[in-house]
């Protein structure tokens, strides 16, 4: 799986009031050079920066009304004096109840660099970090109902229809034990692992989770959530209504999707949760679950290699006879 790791951002800038206004300032550094602002900083040579989609977009998610579009880039940077081309990928979307403008990039570390960048930003606030808070007990939460078979999320519209998601799968985790060593466990059918079930015992905290979701016509969406608040998607193994889109118009309309549906609905059930069901008596009841199934796991391991050794045992005896 390949997955395109993101951030969001959101505008403070007064000057910069629509998505236009946005995507205009970013795509007019098109095939122009950006000079840092100070002697510290790192020239952009040979940008080249388009537009996804001709006109801005406007589309429905859970009870909002959003204004969209996106832009591809790349540019050249000098690092150790050696040049090194960087690709990005840029939506622009307002909600329209608010009218506040965010962004979501395919950077991390370097994306408020880039937004302030190719947005002619030169104070210290006009973009501030808006990622989705995460942390290991909600991550935690979510593995466990995948285990326990709870995996379909529910919310109710302002229409009062539910909307639900569905956990189809926990395709991946990842955490650190207490002396920072690094674990993880990936594949399809990881809840059913041993070593899934002893890391999940070893880890002092989680750090990812990835889970495959579905719902109505979007049938497969693998999602990574990290609790430092990067989300990631891998547009690739998608099914769904987009599938057959042009690969930014997909990754546009799929990451819109997971922002501004998937996430929402399975995050307002743990808020919904963490009060009353999901406590420290919760966590240690299901941690002991875990124990337990990892010794019975074991235990049926240990009786199918007890099994082939007497049946092996066995047949040598009557060849022998």
């Amino acid at each position: 799986m390949t997955y395109l790791n993101t951030t969001r951002w959101i505008n403070n800038d007064s000057s910069i009031t629509t998505v236009d206004d946005a995507i205009s300032r970013i795509i007019s550094k098109n095939g122009q050079a950006i000079h840092p602002r100070n002697d510290n900083g790192v020239d952009f040579h040979d940008v080249s920066v388009n537009k996804v989609f001709d006109e801005t977009q406007v589309g429905n998610y859970l009870d909002s009304t959003v204004k969209f579009n996106s832009v591809q880039g790349r540019f050249e940077k000098i690092r150790a004096g050696e040049p090194v081309d960087t690709n990005f990928f840029v939506i622009v979307y307002q909600v329209e109840s608010s009218q506040k403008i965010y962004f979501i990039i395919n950077r991390n570390t370097d994306a408020r660099r880039i937004l302030r960048s190719f947005l002619d930003f030169s104070g210290r606030e006009e973009v501030t970090n808006y990622n989705v808070e995460l942390n290991s007990n909600m991550l935690l939460y979510f593995v466990y109902r995948v285990f326990e078979g709870q995996s379909n999320f529910t919310y109710t519209l302002a229409s009062a229809d539910d909307l639900q998601v569905s956990v189809k799968n926990l395709t991946g985790i990842k955490g650190a034990t207490e002396t920072s060593n690094k674990l993880s466990a990936d594949g399809t059918t990881i809840s059913k692992l041993i070593s899934t079930l002893s890391l999940l015992l070893e880890v002092k905290e989680l750090q990812q989770v990835r889970l495959d979701t579905s719902m109505l016509k979007h049938e497969s969406i693998n999602i990574s959530l990290n609790d430092s608040g990067l989300i990631s998607i891998d547009s690739n193994d998608y099914v769904g209504i987009l599938e057959n889109e042009p690969n930014q118009e997909k990754q546009t309309r799929l990451l819109l999707h997971v922002y501004l549906v998937v996430l929402p609905v399975i995050l307002n059930e743990y808020t919904d949760a963490s009060d009353e069901d999901w406590g420290a008596e919760e966590i240690s009841n299901f941690m002991e679950k875990i124990k337990n199934q990892l010794i019975n796991k074991i235990d049926q391991f240990d009786s199918k290699i007890l099994d082939q050794q007497e049946l092996d045992f066995s047949t040598q005896e009557n060849s022998e006879n």
